[in-house]
């Protein structure tokens, strides 16, 4: 008997009490990696809950310091005009910085050549002193990269004179 023949034979039950036996203890084990399965599940949508109620936090955590500023700005609206205006800015700045830290950084380059995945055409201007496709303007910032895109800036472009 060839050596394959032989392991063939060793996988094979002598009897039908074997082949029930390792029929059982093949439920058993199908029956086991199903509630493994359904444990992982379980565990995976709570882990994914509690990552979500996190993230949650620390977004909101992002924007304390921006109405404290804009509270601060609106408790001085009947005192001091500069101090309100002073306000506005903080807050406006730290909103700048919330949004880069959470990975959305403000885009308002001039100068710089259009960028479909950055920029958002409004208008078109003939302008022989650029190449064409320069971006001339930025008429409202984007926030973000290419790959993660928040909103893309709104600009004015260049356009070679007729």
């Amino acid at each position: 008997m060839t050596e394959s023949a032989q392991q063939e034979n060793k996988l094979q039950p002598d009897s039908s009490e074997e082949l029930r036996t390792r029929l059982s203890e093949m439920e058993d084990r199908y029956l086991l990696a199903l509630a493994d399965l359904d444990n992982l599940r379980k565990r995976y949508r709570r882990g994914l809950q509690q990552e979500l109620v996190a993230e949650r936090r620390r977004m909101a955590g992002a924007w304390l310091p921006i109405l404290d500023s804009l509270e601060l700005a609106l408790a001085q609206t009947h005192t001091n005009v500069d101090s309100f205006l002073e306000g506005i800015k903080a807050a406006h700045a730290q909103g700048v910085q919330a949004l880069e830290q959470l990975g959305f950084p403000r885009k308002e380059e001039t100068g710089i050549l259009f960028d479909p995945n950055l920029h958002e055409v409004i208008s078109v201007i003939p302008e022989s002193s650029v190449p064409a496709g320069t971006v001339l303007e930025v008429l409202r910032a984007g926030y973000g990269a290419p790959d993660r895109l928040l909103r893309p800036a709104s600009v004015v472009i260049s356009e070679e004179p007729h």
